[in-house]
């Protein structure tokens, strides 16, 4: 069996990845702003800016994986690519101050705002917002899911709560996943069974596809 050589350690993307990677193309191109996702999370009080930020810091600079972006190795292989530091100009945490008068409707436009918001750089992936509203605030995670899916994104903010019971708690994002450049094959003859499984489903009619939004903006209702 033939096998191409490969890094143990880095993270190579796998069959999921090439489909997200290609969902992001599609929306950015449409959007601007990519495939981004956004967790919001109502709390009872209001947390300080400054200590929250704090313990976002220290979170991420426990996940390089957070500031890195998408490279091709030697064998041509794209993978996440990890930089020993993180770079501090990536960080945001943007914070608000709404009136209770003012509603829930000022909430989500602000909230909607944010998940729209494209990323400054491609090194880039994750933002949060702050918004304190009467006795009660709202703390928002707008995430790329070249980077995090729901899942992943629930883990991040999971471990940045355990940070602040324990500063001392640290935990990575990814760890390092094989090239799989190997069983030639087997892979070929799965992707000509798939091929001619679609083909056989629709003979003569094109595939569906959902029609984009034609303002260019996705707009989505969070609360």
């Amino acid at each position: 069996m033939i096998s191409l050589p490969y890094s143990k350690r880095k993270r190579y993307l796998n069959g999921a990845d090439w489909l997200i990677c290609g969902l992001d193309s599609m929306t950015r191109r449409q959007t601007g702003t990519g495939n981004v996702s956004q967790i919001v999370l109502e709390l009872d009080g209001m947390p300080d800016p400054g200590e929250l930020g704090s313990v976002l810091r220290s979170s991420l600079h426990d996940a390089p994986a957070v500031n890195g972006y998408i490279r091709r190795d030697l064998n041509l292989c794209p993978y996440w690519h990890q930089p020993v530091r993180i770079d501090e100009s990536c960080f945001l945490l943007r914070c608000h101050d709404v009136p209770a008068e003012q509603g829930m409707p000022a909430v989500q436009a602000i909230l909607e705002r944010a998940v729209n918001a494209p990323f400054s750089s491609r090194t880039q992936h994750v933002t949060f917002t702050l918004i304190r509203f009467g006795e009660r605030s709202f703390f928002a995670m707008q995430f790329d899911h070249r980077l995090l899916d729901a899942r992943g994104a629930e883990a991040f903010l999971n471990s940045c709560s355990r940070r602040c019971a324990d500063p001392a708690h640290c935990g990575n994002l990814l760890d390092p996943a094989p090239a799989y450049l190997d069983r030639w094959r087997e892979k070929f003859g799965s992707g000509r069974q798939v091929n001619r499984l679609f083909r056989s489903l629709t003979p003569d009619k094109a595939p569906s596809t959902l029609p984009m939004p034609r303002s260019g903006i996705l707009h989505t209702r969070f609360l």
